[in-house]
């Protein structure tokens, strides 16, 4: 596993549901010095704002969010899915000081992840079959992206699939 103590920028990334925010927590408390950055928070703003599209909008700004912060020169963990490794990959470029963490469950059954969604008021516990369609989607992509960040030098995956605050 990656050492992060020394990573100026660290990106937490991973799937819906994955723990996330949780994790990025417990990071920002073991590394007072950064600030903790949550893409979710901006995305909220845009839907309670009302813009179209917000999803859209997101993925556009996030990447620019993202680099700025890069950029700038002070300590963040940012909090979000809406930096995939690959494009991660080409923001941080060469810098070694920049780090990824990809949370994701790439063994758990649909069934089990919505009963621990479920009991944790995630807004994925909802039993329904297009949550579990969204589910089975978010498991596959957690495999993909295992394989995708294997070896890699600037990031790591963490599997979450025994359950949330893995490590």
């Amino acid at each position: 596993m990656i050492d992060l103590a020394a990573a100026r920028v660290i990106l937490i990334g991973g799937v819906s549901g994955s723990g996330k925010s949780h994790y990025a927590s417990r990071l920002a408390a073991e590394l007072p010095g950064h600030a903790l950055v949550r893409l979710d928070w901006m995305y909220n703003s845009l839907v309670a704002t009302g813009a179209r599209h917000p999803r859209r909008k997101m993925a556009k700004l996030a990447p620019a969010i993202v680099a700025e912060i890069i950029g700038g020169g002070e300590p963040a963990i940012i909090d979000g899915g809406w930096i995939e490794p690959r494009a991660w990959a080409r923001l941080a470029a060469g810098r070694i000081d920049c780090r990824a963490r990809f949370l994701g469950y790439p063994t758990t059954e649909p069934k089990a992840l919505l009963a621990r969604l479920a009991a944790t008021d995630h807004w994925l516990g909802a039993p329904d079959a297009a949550t579990q369609g969204f589910l089975r989607r978010q498991i596959a992509h957690s495999a993909e992206q295992q394989r995708r960040i294997a070896g890699s030098m600037v990031a790591d995956f963490i599997d979450v699939s025994g359950g949330f605050g893995a490590r």
